[in-house]
């Protein structure tokens, strides 16, 4: 499991690395990208917007890195893809023709199409398997021996079915109080 999270990591961690830098090396460009898009943003808006979103990517990617919260930035990297699937699927539908579809900024114009919503679908599905991975391994940190109780806990689990453990011996002695009951001198 923690093989599978390290490829994660890395997948994801590179993938957003990489298109934020991109797009940050040229957020102007960027800006007119997402303008392209046609849905009606105020220009004033366009430039802060890929800025927002260009350092999004950067700091979700620097956390996965990190192995920061990784849980939280596995659900912010479906986000992500999902949103970039939805946006590139409504433009398709709409009928707008890109000759970049703006992935990695204006340095690597690719033109949007499906294969773009399909490339973006796979990385969300990715991106649940990132985080099922992750809540996984949490998981098993969190509780060791799940699957494997201790023999105390075999001992409580016994006794309170009324069984025996320890080869026959009762689990629980007549000098210790039943669970909830208080001890009081006797008179």
């Amino acid at each position: 499991m923690r093989l599978t999270v390290w490829a994660f990591r890395i997948l994801f961690g590179l993938v957003l690395g990489i298109t934020a830098i991109g797009k940050l090396l040229d957020n102007r460009g960027f800006a007119e990208v997402i303008a392209n898009y046609q849905f009606f943003l105020p220009e004033p808006a366009l430039l802060p917007l890929g800025l927002f979103i260009s350092l999004a990517e950067l700091l979700i990617a620097g956390a996965i890195f990190v192995g920061y919260q990784l849980r939280h930035s596995a659900q912010l990297t479906i986000l992500i893809h999902f949103g970039y699937t939805a946006l590139a699927t409504v433009t398709l539908w709409r009928g707008i023709e890109l000759d970049n579809c703006g992935c990695f900024g204006v340095f690597l114009a690719r033109k949007l199409g499906w294969s773009t919503v399909f490339e973006d679908a796979i990385l969300t599905a990715l991106a649940i398997g990132f985080l099922v991975a992750v809540t996984k391994l949490e998981q098993r940190a969190a509780f060791p021996a799940l699957g494997a109780p201790s023999a105390g806990s075999r001992r409580r689990y016994l006794a309170a079915r009324g069984q025996v453990a320890n080869g026959g011996a009762d689990a629980t002695s007549e000098d210790e109080p039943e669970s909830g009951a208080t001890l009081r001198p006797r008179a």
